[in-house]
């Protein structure tokens, strides 16, 4: 009796909707808000929402001092094979960055194959988001950081 319990249970969470696979995007929910800064003159910002529907949605806009922008869509995104980061540059087909390493206020997405960047690392420490990437260009290794305050949670 306790044996079929067992299977009953377990085999009703392999029933649950699409929707319950969510949960573990709230360990991202410290991404969402919007915040701002200002890096070599370039006012840059970045939105996220909170997590929700198996998405967590995003904007990058970099605003430069004698105009013009640059602009990427960006999402993180709850799948059956785990959870990834799409970037969309100036809205271009999606490049998807797998969650590799999950810890309190710090996400690595890596994509091994991609040619620049093959890492994505976010992370947040109070009112200051920061997001850095790596990895290897024409043989050499590169990296970039940005930080933002937080203007508004979401």
């Amino acid at each position: 009796m306790m044996r079929t319990l067992l299977l009953l249970a377990s085999m009703s969470c392999l029933a649950l909707p699409l929707g319950a696979a969510d949960e573990s995007l709230d360990e991202l929910a410290w991404i969402s808000g919007s915040w701002k800064g200002t890096a070599g003159g370039i006012r840059q910002e970045e939105i996220w929402t909170r997590p929700a529907g198996g998405l967590i949605l995003g904007l990058h806009r970099d605003l430069f001092e004698g105009g013009g922008s640059f602009f990427e869509f960006l999402r993180i995104e709850q799948r059956d094979d785990g959870i990834f980061y799409v970037a969309m540059p100036r809205a271009r087909q999606g490049t998807d960055f797998r969650l590799t390493r999950l810890e309190d206020g710090r996400a690595v997405f890596e994509n091994p194959a991609h040619d620049f960047p093959q890492k994505i690392i976010y992370s947040r420490e109070g009112n200051t988001l920061s997001a850095r990437i790596e990895g290897a260009e024409n043989g050499e290794q590169r990296s970039s950081s940005w930080s933002w305050e937080l203007v508004r949670p979401e």
